[in-house]
């Protein structure tokens, strides 16, 4: 399924000001208010997003947009440049800023980009944009074509129980893993034995990985697979649970 952009009926993502530390400066924030009739509203306490390295100070113009299942908060910083943060289904735990638009610095792609808003219309997402100083501004946008399916974790997986190579009376699991994705992946594997982290793992390569026990017998057992990756400036990661039976030696 293609993404879309979408807006939840019931919310609003809105600036407040707040004072900051012991100098009572003036630090803008994103928080969250909630609604059941749209008249009242009951603001969170806790910011959703607060201004962080590359915000250089402020925050502002947040929004929510959906894409491919996963939610964002789309904002514009200080900084003069638009970011895209991931957050979670309860709109409460987000993830680190990804870059979503600055100017190219050719004319007339030129000075600040804020208040995103995203519109998809079939394979073409539009980014409508504030473009210039704040009281010489005018309205521009981007395009992106996303007719090309998007990128997608895929892990391949297995287990095995046997003998230890070692000539002990031992037992091992041995777990081999294929990135069936079209880029690198951190692949880490955990077993109740042992874990171990295979690092940049090319696409359509397979990696073997055997956990000896220490004794003669080995109980059934669930592993998990953890696939990383950054595509395009944004992480993607996804875990599988894989079994294994036990085996006495």
């Amino acid at each position: 399924m293609r993404g879309s952009s979408r807006t939840r009926s019931g919310v609003v993502l809105r600036v407040r000001h707040v004072l900051h530390g012991e100098h009572h400066g003036q630090l803008a924030t994103i928080r969250l208010a909630e609604s059941v009739d749209g008249r009242t509203w009951t603001v969170r306490p806790t910011p959703v997003v607060t201004p962080g390295s590359l915000d250089a100070g402020n925050v502002s113009a947040g929004n929510l947009w959906e894409w491919d299942g996963q939610l964002y908060v789309i904002y514009h910083a200080s900084s003069g440049k638009s970011f895209a943060r991931p957050i979670d289904q309860t709109l409460t735990t987000v993830g680190a800023p990804v870059l979503l638009h600055q100017s190219s610095g050719f004319a007339p792609d030129v000075g600040r980009v804020a208040s995103p808003e995203i519109v998809a219309d079939g394979d073409t997402v539009y980014l409508f944009y504030e473009q210039g100083a704040r009281l010489d501004a005018t309205i521009a946008y981007a395009t992106a074509d996303v007719s090309t399916a998007p990128f997608a974790l895929a892990v391949t997986r297995s287990a095995v129980v046997g003998c230890s190579a070692d000539g002990l009376a031992t037992l091992a699991v041995t777990v081999t893993v294929t990135n069936d994705s079209t880029a690198p992946n951190d692949i880490r594997i955990t077993t109740a034995i042992g874990e171990r982290k295979l690092t940049g793992v090319a696409s359509h390569v397979s990696r073997t990985i055997t956990f000896t026990a220490t004794s003669a017998e080995l109980t059934a057992g669930t592993a998990t697979v953890k696939a990383f990756a950054r595509v395009g400036g944004i992480a993607y990661e996804q875990t599988w649970p894989l079994e294994h039976p036990g085996r006495s030696g």
